[in-house]
């Protein structure tokens, strides 16, 4: 399945640039704890059970413009869990490829999103996270239409 993503990150970079998930105006470009190995971004016009736009990662070799919007396959989703002052909100990461031969999502591609996301999450210690299953394309696509 295709879906439109929009792209915040350089790849291999510790900057994030910040928009507005509705208009895509930029606001403010963010420094990171560590630099992420690939681009990451939102699906516009979708939301996540945290409210904001539901995140993808971008697995690609190469990096492509941030920004603007790029078409991209999904290739699978991983669960994650955020748990502050008590209340545990599901906050699903969506892999996409945005090349014609999709990228393979392998186990490697996903333990360093789930190192990355924790050396993030040591700026904010009020909040725990947690990994649960990772998804199948088939599977993030369903979760996708939710």
């Amino acid at each position: 399945m295709k879906v439109e993503i929009f792209l915040q990150n350089e790849k291999n970079s510790r900057y994030r640039d910040k928009y507005d998930e509705q208009t895509l105006e930029f606001i403010r470009t963010d420094e990171l704890l560590a630099a992420a190995e690939y681009q990451y971004g939102f699906i516009p016009g979708t939301t996540g059970e945290d409210g904001d736009c539901i995140d993808v990662w971008s697995i690609s070799e190469s990096s492509h413009d941030t920004g603007k919007p790029i078409s991209a396959e999904i290739i699978g989703a991983l669960e994650m869990y955020e748990e502050y002052r008590g209340e545990k909100q599901s906050d699903i990461k969506i892999f996409v490829s945005p090349e014609k031969n999709t990228a393979e999502l392998t186990e490697d591609i996903v333990a360093g999103i789930k190192d990355f996301t924790r050396r993030i999450f040591k700026k904010f210690p009020e909040v725990s996270i947690s990994f649960g299953k990772t998804l199948t394309a088939e599977e993030a696509e369903l979760r996708l239409k939710e």
